[in-house]
């Protein structure tokens, strides 16, 4: 019994000598010279500001009209610092209104490469209706009013000018309050299907004008059919005015 009791004793102290023995060790690892340190990291935050930089520096008319929103970068990220300043790039063209994608590079010693989500969102003055107006309303100065939009939030285009508007014709009916876009409007018809017309026949130095029926609507510019009523013969001509449409020979 007495010689198991002293081999129990010895057995706890070869174990609290191993533990200690360990410790030991670790301790003086962590203490010589030379030791490895942890790898140094990019922090998210400088990448964020690079974007940043690139953006102001790469999008036109970015100022106080214009916010800038980087995408969330995962945290869990652990990229080695660069030991050159990071690339940033546009993959998908110059960055625009919108969402954009940006690729933020690093050449070395240890080579990554990042693409950062980013949006833009640039507000402008743009021109909507001041009151409810149906198809075929022609515009005018009175029926229009600035109103400041995120025009990223706008696909389908608007006007900043009133001189582009006025005169135009609506394509279909608007409420008061929305904004006018190029696909909302067209010139105005000038010529309309069934009605007499004038037609300018010209050569030279010759005009001849005559009366005809305009077998389609018209815009000024487009080219249109038109029916001679005595002869029945069929000409086309270019709208140059109202109730006008001329041919140059």
């Amino acid at each position: 019994m007495q010689q198991q009791g002293i081999s129990r004793l010895f057995g706890k102290r070869r174990r609290r000598d191993v533990v200690f023995l360990t410790r030991a060790l670790l301790l003086a690892l962590c203490l010589i010279p030379g030791a490895a340190p942890a790898e140094a990291l990019q922090s998210l935050e400088s990448i964020r500001q690079k974007v940043q930089a690139y953006l102001q520096e790469n999008h036109a008319g970015l100022g106080e009209n214009t916010r800038v929103e980087i995408g969330r970068l995962d945290r869990r990220l652990r990229l080695a610092a660069c030991g050159e300043p990071l690339a940033v790039s546009s993959p998908y063209g110059k960055p625009r209104s919108g969402s954009v994608t940006l690729e933020v590079s690093c050449a070395g010693p240890k080579a990554w490469r990042l693409y950062v989500p980013a949006r833009i969102e640039s507000y402008l003055p743009v021109l909507s209706l001041s009151r409810n107006l149906p198809r075929g309303a022609m515009l005018k100065e009175s029926d229009l009013q600035p109103l400041r939009q995120n025009i990223a939030a706008l696909p389908h285009g608007y006007f900043t000018d009133a001189a582009e508007l006025v005169g135009m014709e609506l394509r279909r009916p608007l409420r008061a309050g929305a904004v006018v876009s190029p696909g909302a409007v067209k010139a105005p018809t000038l010529v309309r299907r069934g009605q007499n017309v004038r037609l300018v026949v010209e050569s030279g130095g010759v005009r001849i004008s005559s009366q005809l029926e305009a077998l389609q609507d018209g815009a000024e510019g487009e080219l249109i059919r038109l029916k001679n009523p005595r002869s029945g013969r069929i000409v086309q001509g270019r709208v140059s005015g109202r109730d006008t449409v001329r041919i140059k020979l």
